[in-house]
């Protein structure tokens, strides 16, 4: 892959209820989501010896995240559902996703940043929030970005 030639990320409008718009982005970036689950997997081989971990074994570790997360935040598993249906992507291994940092405790030196600003520092009065997940080289070509409208929020 070459990194040389730099192409505007792709922007997926959502709206609508978090399953609708897990849907929304699972039909606008079903190719970038597989890519990134293929890169993620060999990410696991390439450092098994660092991990001591596969990547089956790593997704009966994000089960356990799994009650707490349909507990405390609901609409972001149903979210997260519809992104799997839409994509036609198992869900258990982007459930893995997004439990990636606390399941490998940073061995892969991976990261990545999130931030909000509350509406009263934006111009429209809207709260602005936004994370990336750009952690490896190989994830260039995986990135989107998702303006998203939630119903009633």
């Amino acid at each position: 892959m070459s990194h040389s030639t730099h192409t505007e990320p792709k922007i997926i409008r959502v709206h609508g209820t978090h399953r609708q718009m897990g849907c929304q982005i699972g039909e606008g970036a079903a190719q970038e989501i597989h890519r990134m689950l293929r890169v993620y997997r060999a990410s696991f081989e390439v450092a098994y010896d660092e991990l001591q971990l596969t990547w089956d074994e790593a997704m009966l570790q994000s089960e356990k995240y799994y009650p707490f997360a349909k507990e405390h935040t609901p609409q972001y598993v149903e979210e997260l559902e519809g992104m799997a249906e839409a994509a036609e992507a198992p869900f258990d291994e982007l459930m893995l996703m997004n439990c990636m940092e606390a399941i490998t405790s940073d061995a892969l030196h991976l990261g990545c940043t999130s931030l909000a600003v509350s509406g009263e520092h934006t111009a429209d009065g809207h709260v602005l929030v936004a994370h990336n997940e750009d952690w490896l080289p190989e994830d260039e070509e995986n990135v989107y970005l998702v303006h998203a409208t939630p119903d009633k929020e």
